[in-house]
This record gives structure tokens, sequence and C-alpha cells, in this order.
């Protein structure tokens, strides 16, 4: 099977090298890597270009499902088999490509496969973040993959079946372009599939109130804006079911952990409990993330995690509160982390 590799990037200067070096080492020819960019102002194109790549430079920003359409259609990639979309944040370790060839010639049916996240160490912020995605592996990616209801292909490490994307690819702007194409992949009968062994290192968020809010607040309102606009609520079908479930289960957990002082004035033993168990758990996995990721700073920024913890509450249930209650915003723009190399 014939894959490409296409990156659609706004001002990524800093790390587009880093990214395009990784595409090529873990088995992309130089050819058959793009790059659109999406009205830089930096230096993204001048780089993207000294690398041998293929190079469509935008002169006005139209935002990120835009700039793909319009790369897939200037370079005429439905010749390819395969489409990998990169992020420009993101760095592939070797073996990804095989392994996603090799999840769609065991699948015939799937129009999507997606890898492993794992995010690139820098601070306390990136290795809670480091947590979460590995949890997020063991506990959801796998039973939703043997269940056949992955709600979410990650944009940082999803590759398409060319054939199919037309059908799944919102190729306009999008709040979360991501989800949005995985929900309508289940809708139009094709699977979703996880492949682990396609590892991606990405770039997180470095400081709270700024990149990690704001991209919090993104990801969770466009959940909830996704799944009523495919009316997902109130849905027998196995992928609503099962996203119902995930985005019901943050709610609630959310709402007992903001209002954690009431919980515990009238059932404190209980709460108590509760605390206990889940801060346990969140310890444990710690340890064992640093063990298997060799990352010490996994377990060693462990206590900041009970902070985070109500923040990421706080952020769920604001996200709700302006996804169901506020009017949206129809200006979309690019939304990107502080970047940083890899050290």
């Amino acid at each position: 099977m014939k894959i490409c590799a296409l990156i659609a990037a706004k001002n990524e200067a800093v790390a587009i090298c880093m990214t395009i070096d990784s595409i090529i080492s873990a088995g992309v020819p130089k050819e058959d890597v793009y790059l659109v960019s999406d009205g830089s102002t930096d230096a993204t194109v001048e780089l993207a270009q000294t690398r041998g790549i293929n190079v469509l430079a935008l002169a006005v920003n139209g935002g990120k499902s835009v700039a793909i359409a319009k790369g897939i259609k200037h370079f005429n990639l439905a010749a390819y088999d395969l489409l990998a979309l990169a992020d420009a944040d993101t760095t592939f370790e070797a073996g990804y490509f095989d392994a996603m060839k090799a999840g769609f010639e065991q699948n015939p049916n799937a129009a999507i496969a997606c890898g492993k996240v794992k995010s690139r160490p820098k601070n306390w912020l990136t290795a809670w973040r480091a947590l979460q995605y590995a949890v997020g592996h063991w506990l959801i990616k796998e039973g939703q993959n043997a269940l056949k209801t992955i709600n979410v292909a990650a944009g940082c490490c999803s590759v398409f079946r060319m054939s199919l994307f037309d059908q799944i690819w919102e190729s306009k702007p999008s709040i979360v372009e991501d989800m949005m194409a995985t929900l309508r992949a289940h809708d139009l009968g094709y699977d979703v599939i996880y492949v682990r062994d396609a590892v991606v290192i990405t770039a997180d968020p470095q400081d709270l109130l700024r990149s990690y809010s704001r991209q919090l607040v993104r990801w969770n309102g466009g959940a909830w804006t996704c799944t009523r606009q495919l009316k997902m609520w109130g849905s027998t079908r196995r992928i609503a079911l099962e996203t119902q479930l995930v985005l019901g289960e943050g709610l609630v957990t959310s709402f007992l952990l903001m209002f954690m002082p009431v919980w515990l004035w009238f059932f404190p033993r209980t709460v108590e409990t509760w605390f206990l168990i889940d801060s346990g758990f969140m310890f444990f996995s710690a340890a064992v993330a640093s063990v298997t990721q060799k990352r010490w700073d996994i377990i060693m920024y462990s206590p900041s995690y009970i902070l985070l913890r109500f923040v990421d509450a706080y952020l769920f249930l604001r996200s709700f509160v302006k996804a169901f209650f506020q009017t949206q915003s129809k200006q979309l723009s690019w939304q990107s982390s502080t970047r940083y190399k890899l050290t």
C-alpha cells in the first residue's frame, strides 16, 4: 500500500524540521511528504523547502481543514492508498508507517487508523499529559478497539484510507476535525482501528493559563459540539452509547470534584474513601507509566496532579456550559501550544 504524509501548518518554524525529519526517518520518502502552509508569516515554508519535500504556501489563512483539503487537491493525493495526517509538533517513531499499513491490510473495512501518543517531556504539565495519554491508551483505547467504538482518532497520529477520505473528512473549518471524522466514519459503517505499535511523540502545553486551558476548552467544547451536531444524545447506536458513557462519566466526575467541599460536609467518610482510592490509582498509574516509559518526571510531579484534577474538572464543566448554553463563535483560528524542541 502506498502512503503519503501531509502536514498542515501555520507558523511552525520552531518544530517543523524535526517533524519532517522524523517522518522521513520513519520510512516515508521525501517525494511522498507534503506540507501546506496556511498563511504562515515565519520561516515555515523556507525551512520545509530545505528538507526537499513538496510545499504549498497559501497566502491567506483558512484553517486546518481547509488547508488539508487544498493540499489534497493541489498535490493530487487521491493517487495514494493511505494518507497520514501529521501535526507540525509531532515526531514519528520508527515503524510507525509500517504498523499503520499492516493495520489497514488486516482490516479491509477500516477507514481510519489511530496510533499511540506520548508527550514530549518538558515540565509538570507535560508529565501530567503523559500520564493521561498512558491511562487513556490502557483503559480506553484498548477497550474501545475491542468493542469497535473508538470515538476519537487523534489528528496527530491518524491515517486515512484515501478512497474514503472525502466521505468522512469535513473540508471546512471545524473545532475538532479528528473527532468529527471519526464519528462520521462510524455513521457510514466503516471501522476505526487502534494500532498500538504506531507511536508518535507530541509537544503539549507548557503553561497552565494560556496554552493548557485554551486547549482543553477547545477539545472538550468540540466534543460536546460534535455529539450535538451528529445527534448522538439519546441514540442507542453502539458508538453513540460509548460516547455518551465517556462524556457522561467526565461530567459526573467533574461535578463531584468541583463540589467536593459540599459532599465532604454531608458525607465525609464516603468522600474521603473515594478520594483516597482515586488518588491511589492515580499515583500507582504514575509509577507504572514512569517505569514503562522510563520517564521519571511522571512520578516526580505526581503531587501536582491532585491540583490538575480540579483544573481539568473546572475546564470540562466550563466547556459543557459554553457548548450548550452560550452562543458559539464562528470565528475559528489555529490553536497551537508553545513549541519546543526535543531535548
